[in-house]
């Protein structure tokens, strides 16, 4: 399975250029095709309190109903403006985001009433897993021009994969050319959408990547309520029974297959499934004792099975438990929260005390050091040097970047930029991003605990640890710094010391 971090070597397909084929003027897809251009604001992690600058992106959606258009989270994150426009000179239209998923990636835009697309018919979201060596045609708006650009492949396979922690789905691989600007556009064989165009591959020619049509039903299906709660989960870790030995010790028969259950995401002990279930069926499906599954003659993890065969949020499981054949109605489970979960369309909490900036730590942290590596060179050094002494450190960034939370309001803050320049700060030097474990020996549980706890304290010194291994004490005269917060403000132009989630707790002395 492709880890998270392999996304590394992706290129998201919202911003430069390619070359566009002829279009044919009967083409029914065509009119369905929007050209998405955003203008998007930054998150500014070094000095949070700054407004931060805004950019312009552009991607392409197209059209799935009379006023909603499906395209890519990445192409309209964070973004602050998002307009579409449905063919080269036809009405520029304002749309809002409605729904959004960045671990699918995949958004929900919609758009007001316009009597120009009455008469327009959106394809049909195909229900079918595409053929291997099937044609498909990739439509987007890459930069380099204002037509729709038509470019012709097909599809090279199809692979279930993790998309993100906790999260499986699939993928499908076409060697159709999928440039910068085709993100969130259609691929379409034989009239039927059957993927959202998503990346390239840097690092080889002609390996682009959809978000398959079952993914986008799903996702649609999810929202359908106004929000995204995400693929349920059932169980952690699943150990292949290949193994002769394994397989014996389990209480299997040579005509059983199965996966055996290690790792549970529920410790209640009413849970139907339990550590060292041996799981044979999910459903109608067999699990083989690599722990896949059969569809349609492609083999994928066993987790696609539980979205398709879910009741009433059960699924319905044989199970061998000590030798014995059980029937079981297990109820699945919300995704697990990461301890670095991602920020979604909201901007970071942080807070400055004294010449120290704090900034809750979210997956975005990581990311933006993930692009770096595609950036230009001297970008490249810098992610590479940072990554070396985040591992050198042993921060929790990194070991602990997949982890589910420890505790419902867990959270790490880290100290995203060097000390702010001023006498209080002199000869104090905290590492870039390292986390904080501690305030005057109270382990600290998340930002707003932070910031609690340090608008409490009483002493005449306060001391901050960190969690990297071989990390500094920190510690300044209480008073000293507070007297020196204002003019800290002041010569860095900060106007609140908090962002207005927090600034309420600060001030409530």
């Amino acid at each position: 399975m492709m880890r998270p971090t392999t996304t590394l070597m992706l290129i998201f397909l919202s911003v430069f250029a390619t070359v566009a084929t002829t279009t044919r003027a009967d083409d029914a897809i065509v009119p369905c095709v929007a050209k998405i251009e955003c203008r998007k604001r930054s998150i500014n992690y070094p000095a949070p309190w700054r407004k931060a600058t805004t950019g312009q992106s552009r991607g392409t959606g197209v059209l799935i109903g009379k006023n909603r258009v499906l395209t890519n989270a990445h192409v309209v994150s964070h973004s602050t403006e998002i307009t579409v426009q449905f063919g080269d000179g036809a009405k520029v239209l304002e749309a809002k985001l409605i729904a959004i998923s960045q671990s699918v990636d995949l958004a929900l835009l919609e758009f007001d009433n316009d009597p120009s697309l009455e008469n327009i018919q959106p394809p049909k979201i195909s229900s079918k897993l595409p053929v291997a060596k099937s044609k498909v045609q990739v439509y987007g708006y890459p930069v380099g021009g204002d037509a729709v650009s038509i470019t012709e492949g097909i599809v090279s396979r199809i692979e279930f994969v993790e998309l993100d922690p906790h999260v499986h789905g699939l993928r499908v691989q076409v060697d159709a050319a999928i440039n910068p600007g085709n993100s969130g556009g259609p691929a379409i064989v034989d009239g039927e959408i059957i993927g959202i165009n998503r990346a390239k591959l840097s690092t080889a020619d002609n390996i682009g990547y959809l978000i398959p049509a079952l993914e986008v039903s799903l996702f649609l299906r999810d929202v359908e309520d106004g929000k995204y709660d995400g693929k349920p989960v059932l169980f952690r870790k699943g150990q292949p029974l290949e193994n002769v030995d394994i397989r014996k010790r389990f209480g299997l028969n040579d005509d059983q297959t199965g996966i055996l259950v290690r790792h549970l995401y529920s410790d209640d002990p009413e849970y139907p499934l339990k550590q060292n279930d041996v799981v044979t069926t999910i459903g109608e499906f067999k699990v083989s004792n690599s722990g896949r599954i059969t569809v349609e003659g492609q083999q994928f993890g066993w987790q696609y099975a539980l979205p398709i065969v879910a009741k009433d949020g059960h699924v319905e499981l044989s199970v061998v438990r000590d030798g014995q054949p059980l029937k079981l109605n297990a109820p699945l489970l919300p995704k697990p929260v990461s301890v670095l979960d991602r920020l979604g369309e909201r901007l970071p909490s942080y807070f400055v005390y004294g010449p120290i900036i704090f900034v809750e730590a979210n997956s975005e942290v990581m990311i933006s050091l993930d692009q770096m590596v595609l950036s230009a060179d001297n970008q490249r050094r810098f992610a590479f040097a940072m990554r070396q002494q985040l591992e050198v450190r042993k921060s929790p960034l990194l070991s602990r970047r997949y982890e589910a939370k420890r505790f419902e309001d867990e959270q790490l803050v880290i100290v995203p930029a060097p000390l702010l320049s001023h006498r209080v700060s002199k000869g104090i030097a905290v590492a870039p991003n390292a986390v904080l474990a501690k305030v005057n020996d109270v382990p600290i549980k998340n930002i707003k605990h932070l910031v609690e706890t340090l608008r409490n304290l009483d002493s005449e010194f306060v001391e901050f640890e960190f969690a990297e291994e071989g990390s500094d004490l920190i510690c300044f005269d209480r008073k000293k710094l507070l007297a020196a917060m204002p003019e800290i403000m002041e010569e860095n132009s900060i106007l609140a010391p908090a962002s207005p989630d927090l600034l309420p707790i600060w001030n409530a002395k």
